[in-house]
């Protein structure tokens, strides 16, 4: 999908829900549809501030929790202290491997998972609107630094 058809996606939002277009929306949706990897308000931060544009860190959360509300992006609560955002539009299905340590995120695509996932909602009558699996652990990187460990507890998730 192009710029051009995003921007369209969010001035409807934002005729809908009765708010004010502002360029500032409009200049951070430019840089956020230039990346193409998962980011975090802090890095579209620094992005934003090496291209002499001056915002406050606050202006980007409240402006990327307004992308997610209109489906231009999706947040991902990664642990207790960090939201990473991804692209929602023109990204394929796909889950996340995520290095405890390091904060590496690996995307992959499992085409059984899916399968499984639909298998599960159709037995329970009920229709996906999305889906992720992110799976916890230590990136390759990282394990040699590390003395073996089995783990099986879970945090995080997807946010909407």
């Amino acid at each position: 999908m192009s710029n051009n058809s995003t921007f369209d996606i969010l001035k409807k939002y934002i005729k809908e829900k009765k708010l004010r277009s502002t360029p500032e929306r409009e200049r951070i949706l430019n840089e956020v549809m230039k990346l193409d990897r998962h980011f975090t308000a802090e890095d579209l931060f620094g992005i934003l501030k090496k291209r002499k544009e001056k915002f406050v860190l606050a202006t980007i959360y409240n402006t990327l929790d307004l992308f997610v509300s209109a489906g231009i992006l999706t947040k991902y609560r990664l642990g207790a202290e960090r939201s990473y955002y991804e692209r929602a539009i023109d990204k394929p299905g796909h889950h996340h491997l995520i290095c405890l340590d390091c904060g590496n995120i690996i995307e992959f695509v499992a085409d059984t998972l899916s399968d499984y996932e639909l298998k599960i909602a159709k037995q329970n009558n009920f229709h996906v609107q999305n889906s992720t699996h992110q799976i916890f652990g230590i990136c390759n990187n990282c394990q040699p630094a590390r003395p073996a460990q089995r783990s099986s507890g879970r945090s995080g998730g997807q946010e909407n």
